[in-house]
Order: structure tokens, then sequence, then C-alpha cells
């Protein structure tokens, strides 16, 4: 609708409607172009197989002789008789957009098509951008997903210093806010424009901007975190608006349209400070070319060191691993585990990333701790909680994987007891985490004959999920705007079923469902013996027991630590049939996601899987089917 309008304005003028349509993907915004009367149109995707891809879809729309496809990126392209284009361009439409809406490049995607592509008095399709920012006080999030909170063990407080204790850094959260429960936070803020991209106007489209703008709290409390998000108008005019709003701030309320590209944002507060109902706080907002900062000061010209570039400051680990070693029920099991497996004289060897367990396992009285672990990332905060200890109590750090280490490097000691929780930073799907027991394996000549391994079991476990709108993003786009994508859709489905994996990672609490079966096990993992030289193989029926429609499987793990002590990395409670599931938010589930959801009955559908490991290279083959 945005670049009919653009269409009809510049010939309105007089003018021919020039189009350069960057970017093209499947080519459907070039096509639409031709469809609504463009003088001319190129288009131009430098991802050559993406562009054989997309003259492939306008062709078979009866296109292809009205669209001139050129294999590079815009900032490549050269404009004249010998050029890419023949002649500049008065009207360019691109989506570049991301959850930052500046982070692929929008600001000098526009600027150089401004200087080198286009006429003068041309359009930009969409035209303009705000973002907006809101303040809200949520200490329970803050707490959990910013700073490692300290641990007490035996008397022993565990803890960063207090300037190492944001673990993440200023980089952005990006989640669907709209998940967030309303009554868990409150907001201090309405929502604030605080930058406008006017997309036309190449002088008012600026790489670098900072704004300290003045805020009168709605409420008592403190400045926690600052929601972002951005709306567009596609046409100079705005008729035709596009919001990134979550649901209580979108046009449409809670029948928003739902979309998993562009989402909203999570920055957190450098310093929360009390504020009492109708006190002035200062949003402080900066970007550059490609990012976004935002921070919350109480006085008016306050700096305090805020909007650092992201290079500056340590990124140590992710959030979701943050909130996940801050969970103390999570905690609590593991502590429950090493209790009963700690004794004075054991040795323990630890294969995690970024865990607080060698840690525990040391302050409950383990004569020594060794953690095999490469992990750069996280090591200057390892190293931090380290030093807070008294030198007898400290964990000695390999800075090596298990496989590697050798026996003079843990003082000849045999190995009593080998922990992990496990999680690794490279992990993708459920069995992915196997690899503690290949590293496991690995050390199996470090250990003592009757050494325990924590955990000592690991299930995989499934169950079917109708989801509202997950499933779209796997879904074939047939056809949109009177337009056929089949030859897009054709090879995207080759294209992913050659090459990825049939499960895919997602946060799964952000994506409203229904359990149509209970959980069943996939296939059982006996951690505490070495990796078997044969394959682990297994079939598996998963009754339907709700109606609905039949969208993917949702697949997880869950870890026996020592006797009934279990940690999931699935759901807080087992899901019921017909129910919502309360998926973990700090772990990334897994699903296979049926390219078109099936309409399925209790008692008349199964969900068949097979599954094969291969114990050679820890990869799953696995197959789902509908029946």
């Amino acid at each position: 609708m945005g670049l009919e309008i653009a269409i009809r304005k510049m010939q309105s003028k007089g003018r021919k409607a020039k189009v350069l349509d960057i970017g093209t993907g499947s080519g459907i915004l070039a096509m639409m172009a031709v469809r609504a009367g463009a003088d001319h149109v190129f288009a131009c995707e430098a991802f050559q197989p993406m562009a054989g891809i997309a003259r492939k879809v306008m062709k078979s729309n009866g296109y292809d002789t009205k669209i001139h496809v050129i294999d590079k990126r815009s900032t490549e392209l050269s404009v004249g008789l010998d050029g890419d284009l023949p002649f500049p361009v008065n009207i360019v439409v691109a989506e570049v957009f991301d959850t930052e809406l500046i982070g692929e490049g929008a600001i000098e995607t526009f600027l150089h098509a401004h200087k080198h592509l286009m006429e003068s008095d041309s359009l930009i399709v969409p035209s303009r951008a705000t973002m907006y920012a809101q303040i809200v006080h949520y200490p329970e999030w803050f707490d959990s997903w910013n700073v490692l909170k300290p641990v007490t063990v035996n008397d022993t407080v565990l803890s960063l210093p207090e300037e190492e204790r944001c673990c993440s850094g200023t980089s952005l959260h990006d989640l669907q806010l709209s998940q967030l429960a309303r009554h868990n936070w409150t907001k201090l803020s309405e929502p604030i424009p605080v930058f406008r991209f006017d997309f036309n106007n190449p002088k008012r489209l600026v790489k670098e901007n900072r704004r300290q703008i003045p805020v009168s709290s709605l409420a008592a409390g403190s400045p926690h975190l600052v929601f972002m998000w951005w709306d567009i108008d596609m046409d100079p005019d705005g008729q035709v608006p596009l919001s990134c709003a979550p649901s209580w701030a979108h046009p449409d309320g809670d029948k928003l349209p739902w979309r998993d590209h562009w989402m909203q944002a999570i920055y957190y507060v450098r310093k929360p400070y009390a504020v009492q109902k109708c006190e002035t706080m200062y949003l402080q907002a900066f970007h550059d070319e490609f990012s976004l900062d935002f921070d919350v000061v109480q006085q008016e010209g306050d700096d305090d060191g805020y909007c650092e570039t992201n290079e500056q400051l340590p990124v140590l680990i992710g959030r979701t691993r943050l909130a996940m070693l801050n969970d103390e029920h999570r905690l609590s099991l593991y502590i429950a585990a090493l209790k009963k497996l700690v004794r004075p004289q054991t040795v323990c060897l630890s294969i995690c990333e970024s865990s607080l367990l060698p840690f525990v396992a040391k302050l409950l009285g383990a004569r020594k701790v060794f953690s095999a672990m490469d992990e750069k990332r996280s090591s200057r905060m390892m190293q931090s909680l380290n030093g807070c200890l008294p030198k007898d109590q400290r964990v000695h750090f390999l800075w090596k994987n298990a496989d590697e280490v050798k026996a003079e490097e843990m003082d000849d000691e045999k190995i009593d007891l080998v922990l992990a929780e496990p999680w690794f930073s490279r992990s993708h799907a459920p069995w992915h985490d196997l690899f503690f027991w290949y590293s496991r394996s690995a050390v199996q000549r470090h250990l003592k004959p009757n050494a325990k391994v924590m955990p000592s079991r690991a299930i995989l476990r499934a169950v079917v999920m109708e989801f509202d709108h997950l499933w779209k993003i796997r879904a074939p786009v047939g056809s949109r705007e009177g337009l056929s994508i089949e030859r897009f859709d054709e090879v995207i489905m080759e294209s992913h079923r050659k090459t990825e994996d049939p499960v895919e990672p997602q946060p799964l609490w952000e994506y409203d469902g229904r359990a149509l079966s209970r959980t069943h096990t996939l296939m059982e993992f006996d951690l505490s013996a070495v990796v078997p030289d044969q394959d682990l193989a297994n079939q598996v029926r998963i009754p339907v027991q709700s109606n609905g429609r039949c969208c993917g499987v949702a697949l997880w793990m869950d870890y026996v630590l020592v006797d009934d002590i279990v940690v999931s990395t699935g759901s807080h409670s087992p899901p019921e049939p017909g129910q919502p599931v309360d998926w973990l938010p700090y772990y990334r589930q897994s699903v296979h996601l049926f390219p078109e959801p099936a309409q399925v009955s209790e008692g008349k559908n199964v969900v068949h899987v097979s599954l094969q490991l291969r114990v050679h290279d820890g990869n799953m083959n696995i197959h789902f089917n509908v029946e």
C-alpha cells in the first residue's frame, strides 16, 4: 500500500516512477511495484542464490521481463549508461530493519541511496520511523536477568564485586514484551518518542544522536528497565502505519498482528534508584549507525559513562544463562544433590561452562575441585568469583576441555566425582549438551573405580503442541497480495530439509500454545557409564490427548542428579493436555514444526517419533510423523 501511494504520488507530478527494491529477497515488493504501475523496476540482491530464487518467482508470475535483478548490494551499484542502473531512480523500497531498527544498516543504506542512486525529490518506502521508550519498575526481572545474585553455601557468601555484578554489559535483550505479565511490573512513564528517523530527508538522517529527556514518574518505584520498540509510516502522509508496539501500546491492543522478526527489546538501567510519584527522572537515549543504548539518571546532565559502545564493556555471559544461575529453586536442587555426594576427601572435576557448581562443591567441603572447560567468554567472571574466596577454598581452573587434561595438571589425583549441570553455550538441541557425556567418557582414565557422576542420567522428553502463531515461521508462504511465492517456498523448504536440524531452539515461554499430549520419554542416557560403541535408537508413539491443531513437538532434557532429584530444562510443572505449558523462561527448548498444522482428535491421532543417536559424532537422526 505504501509503495502504491509513492508510485501514484510520483506519477501525479508528471514523472515516471522508477523503483529500486533493495534486498529483494523473494521479489514480492518489486512485483508489487510493477503491478502498481511503476514505469521502471529494478531489484538488487547481494546473496546470489536468493537472487536466483527471485528471478524464478518473478518468471512464474510473468514479471521476469519487467524487472531487472542485479546481484549486488545497493552500496555497490553504479548508475549511468554502462552502469547497473541506466539512470537514477526516484523510489526506493527496502526492508532492512531489525529489532533495533537500525542494526542491519538502514541509515547508511538510505543515505547512500539518496546520494548515489536517486534523483532529487525522491521517495523512500517506508517513509519514516519513530522509536519509543518506556521506563518501568520491575525489580524481580532486573535482579534475575541483569546481575549475578550472591549465593550462600555453608555460611560463605559467593559474590562478585559490586562493579562486576552486571555480567551482560549493555547489549539489548530482545523478546516479546506482550508475554510479560502486566501485574508483575509498574510503568513509570508512558511510551516516549525518543528518536525520529526521516528516511526521505538525508539532512536529518544522522548516524549518531543522543538525548536527555525529563520524565515525570507516574508512580513510586525505581527505574529498572527501559522497554523499546518502533513504528514506521510507509508513506509520507502517514496513511499506512505499521506498529511494532507490545499489546498495551499497540493500536490494535491484544489483537495486534503476530511477528517474530521485529520484536521489542529491554535495556537495563545501570544504577536504579528510588523515585517518588511525579519526581523527575532523566531518560538518556543514544544511537550510532547500528545500535542503541538507554539509561535513566537522577540528575540532569548526569552521564555516569552511559552510552558506551558494547565493545567497551565486558559481555561475559548471556542473559538467559544469568537468569538460569539466579534461579534459587534450581540451584537448591544442585546443592541438595551435592550434599549427598561430597565428602571431606572428595576430589571433584567440573565439566560445564560458567557454572557455580565447582564453587558450591568446594564450599560444601570437597578436598579439591578442578574445572575443565575452555570458556573464554566467562573466564573473567569465574576468576573474580574464585578470587573472592579464601585461598584454601578456591577452585583449580584448568582452562582447557576435559579431553585435553593431563594427570599432572590435576596433581595426579584420581577423581571421586564428575559434575556438571550440564550447560554449554554452543548447544542448539537438547542432545548437544550430551557433550558432557563425551567429556566425562574422555576422562575415564582419571576416575576412581567407584567414582560418581552428576547428573547420573539424562532423559529426552517430548510433548505434542498446538501453537497460536509459532508454526508460521516454517509454513510455506504460498501467495501474498495475489502473487505466487511457491517457487520461493520450494527452494526454502528443500534447503531446510538438506541443511538444517529437524528441531530448532526457541524460548517457548514467549509463544502462546497448548499441550495436546502428556510428556513422553524419547530416550534415556546413562551418564554414569561411558558412551557406548553402538548407536542408540528408539521409536515412540505419542497419543494425542486433546483436540486441536498439531503444530509440532517440543523437546527438552531432564537430568537426574542423584536419587530422585531432577532438574528439568522444559517446564515448571508437567504439561497437561489442553492446557498452556508453563515453560522455563531461561531455557531455549527445542521444537520440531510441521510445515502445515494438522487437525487432530483425542484418541484418534498419534505422533510417531523415530530417533537414532549417532554415537561417533553425537548428532541425532530424528523424524516425526502425524497419523
